[in-house]
């Protein structure tokens, strides 16, 4: 019998982005089609994910599991690529992008994905999605999540060995635990106007056409 991934709950974080609902298709940078799937990307404060007690330890665990005591140093000195992203590295590829990329400043990221939607198949149907009072949220009252909400995750951690070794994050479930401030995509391209002159009539120009 194979031996049960261990689930572990985020701290409290900012929804930046997901597809809880239906599966996201993306191109890779060799322009492939990446392979379609469930996914959500949250941010925290670096003092909620690392260190003693934090989602950190499950990382770690992970890998010594997989890999060895000695993974563990290897991991701390970034030998080994881990789901938690800086923020600031993200930040600077949206706004290269022209993109506001404010909520990722200072931050840690987690990306978190999966194909099983919340039967556990390989369908549409989308995951699980529970809201304050851990009442199941579905499509027809999807707008209670948004990018800028606050979210836990539920995951599970699983080492890979495929042009280098790595921690990917299993996406099991999300609960919005509190409202938040909802996110701009764009940036402020407002500064490339000026106020339009108006005429104090307010007229304009007339037309020549009678």
């Amino acid at each position: 019998m194979a031996e049960e991934k261990v689930r572990h709950l985020t701290p409290v974080g900012r929804l930046i982005h997901e597809s809880l609902f239906e599966k996201d298709q993306y191109t890779t940078d060799k322009g492939k089609d990446g392979d379609p799937a469930y996914k959500i990307e949250v941010a925290f404060d670096r003092d909620d994910v690392e260190g003693d007690g934090t989602i950190e330890d499950g990382i770690i665990d992970a890998v010594v599991a997989e890999w060895g005591e000695a993974a563990e140093q290897q991991l701390l000195d970034g030998k080994i690529k881990t789901c938690l992203i800086d923020g600031e590295e993200l930040k600077a590829r949206r706004e290269e992008k022209g993109k506001n990329g404010d909520a990722y400043a200072g931050k840690l990221v987690m990306r978190a994905s999966t194909k099983f939607n919340k039967h556990g198949q390989d369908a549409p149907g989308g995951v699980q999605v529970y809201d304050e009072d851990v009442q199941e949220i579905g499509p027809a009252t999807r707008d209670q999540i948004y990018p800028g909400c606050l979210v836990q995750v539920g995951l599970v951690f699983s080492c890979y060995d495929v042009q280098g070794k790595g921690v990917k994050a299993y996406l099991v479930a999300v609960q919005k635990v509190g409202e938040g401030e909802k996110l701009v995509s764009q940036a402020d391209h407002s500064t490339l106007f000026k106020p339009a002159a108006r005429s104090e009539s307010g007229g304009g120009r007339k037309s020549r056409r009678g």
